[in-house]
């Protein structure tokens, strides 16, 4: 007898988890996606549960659902680091690189993602909604890092302190989405937000949604060639990514978590400029315009980034030449937000 009060729910998802109860785990999250099956942190709890049941085949099939959603959506950077993340627990699913460059094609110009699609026809690329607020520049007058100090004595003295450990902590956190989160505490999502936090989060998914532009740009061929090329890196709270005045090999674009940016002022004292987060670009500059990093980036968060080397995009601009064109033409436009634009700001 299947007693409605004995089945699995979702606001005891930790105490599943914590006592590795995966199957209870997943019937509670199967319930919920029955109510709304586009709940894409649902999707996602889903696809982590099932890799920690050794599940592989099901994970693979659940990323590939939710990446369809984030590409109905328009979040076509979320898409291509899920289909990352299926190659790198199923190697032999070479496919899925052809299909999304396909998917991606066709979603460009359809309704759904009509606010963010770029155009290869000459119209102008959307710029950032955050232009000019996402990347404020910081007060640094009250302690700014002595002059001497290195990168990583930088990222070291800005770490916060660790929270408790959570059983979760072992899943990549739950993107913030448009999703009504269902289970908060449970799906690792925030708490109800004020006002305030509501803009916040309105500007970033227009920032990431006018970043995944970028994507749309390209024609199906090469943009395979671009995905097949990038990689997915995580980095942890503290680790620095990029360091200011060594050469530019790749560029990022942040998928999820927040990173700080610093610099030297003209007396040689670091500058804390910003921070960044999702649908950010940073190291574009170095790559393609052959220039030292201009700032040192150091992860305030865990994050997870989709970066391009600039050996892959010289190779890819050599048969593929409206690659570099593009690129260049996609970061001339948002030019007002990116951490070059903040230097100068700063120095002026």
């Amino acid at each position: 007898m299947n007693l409605p009060f004995l089945r699995p729910k979702i606001e005891h998802l930790d105490l599943y988890l914590s006592k590795k109860a995966y199957d209870k785990a997943l019937t509670a999250i199967r319930s919920e996606l029955t109510r709304n099956p586009r709940n894409t942190q649902l999707l996602r709890r889903q696809g982590q549960i099932q890799e920690l049941a050794d599940d592989t085949e099901g994970a693979v099939e659940t990323y590939l659902e939710l990446s369809h959603e984030y590409i109905l959506e328009g979040f076509h950077a979320r898409a291509i680091a899920l289909y990352k993340r299926i190659l790198e627990i199923d190697p032999t699913r070479k496919d899925i690189l052809a299909e999304l460059a396909r998917l991606i094609d066709r979603e460009s110009g359809s309704t759904v993602s009509q606010n963010s699609a770029g155009k290869r026809n000459g119209e102008s690329i959307p710029k950032a909604a955050s232009e000019g607020s996402e990347l404020i520049l910081e007060d640094t007058t009250d302690s700014p890092p002595a002059a001497s100090e290195t990168p990583e004595e930088i990222a070291a003295e800005n770490l916060q302190q660790e929270e408790s450990p959570n059983i979760l902590e072992t899943l990549p956190a739950v993107e913030s989405t448009a999703d009504s989160p269902v289970g908060a505490s449970a799906l690792g999502a925030p708490e109800a937000s004020s006002e305030e936090t509501d803009s916040q989060d309105g500007i970033s998914l227009a920032n990431e949604l006018a970043t995944s532009t970028l994507f749309t740009l390209f024609d199906p061929v090469a943009l395979e060639e671009i995905l097949a090329s990038t990689n997915l890196r995580s980095y942890q709270e503290g680790d620095i990514i990029v360091t200011e005045g060594e050469e530019g090999a790749s560029l990022f674009l942040l998928v999820e978590g927040q990173v700080k940016v610093f610099t030297r002022g003209q007396r040689g004292e670091h500058l804390r400029l910003a921070e960044l987060g999702p649908g950010d670009l940073f190291g574009e500059v170095s790559v393609l315009h052959g220039k030292p990093r201009t700032a040192t980036i150091t992860a305030k968060s865990p994050i997870s980034a989709i970066e391009v080397t600039k050996d892959d995009i010289d190779r890819i601009s050599a048969k593929h030449p409206q690659v570099r064109l593009l690129l260049e033409d996609f970061c001339e436009q948002r030019a007002q937000s990116t951490i070059e634009a903040l230097i100068r700001r700063t120095q002026s």
